[in-house]
């Protein structure tokens, strides 16, 4: 006669982020056979659990900087290319091919071309000031 033993069925392990996620989709699940929409969701959530509530922050798509305005930016500064170029930590063939029209900047050199255009002479003191610091 052939004895079978029993496997004692333990509840698998998980760590708190499973766990937590899981207690989120039984919430969702109850929200949903209750025939909320995501409106009232959205309006529970945040009175049960406001610290739960997160806005998620969209940063604006960065400035297009087609050849002409490279060029208006530098000579508005009173720089040539090769102390604009050094100024923003790129190389002046770079800095020249923006302006020829040949490469665009990449969208991080956007972001500083339209930071260092809000206010030129702004930025430039900022510079000055952290390298007198």
């Amino acid at each position: 006669m052939k004895t079978t033993s029993r496997k004692l069925r333990r509840p698998p392990k998980r760590n708190e982020a499973t766990t937590d996620l899981l207690k989120s989709l039984a919430e969702m699940e109850s929200y949903a056979s209750r025939g909320l929409t995501i409106g009232d969701v959205k309006r529970q959530i945040r009175r049960h659990h406001p610290t739960r509530v997160r806005v998620a922050f969209h940063a604006p798509a960065p400035g297009r900087h087609p050849p002409a305005a490279v060029r208006k930016l530098r000579d508005s500064m009173g720089m040539s290319q090769a102390t604009f170029a050094q100024v923003i930590g790129v190389s002046r063939i770079l800095v020249q091919s923006w302006e020829r029209g040949v490469r665009e900047p990449s969208p991080l050199a956007c972001r500083l071309l339209d930071t260092i255009s809000a206010d030129p002479s702004a930025w430039l003191a900022g510079l000055r000031m952290q390298k007198a610091g």
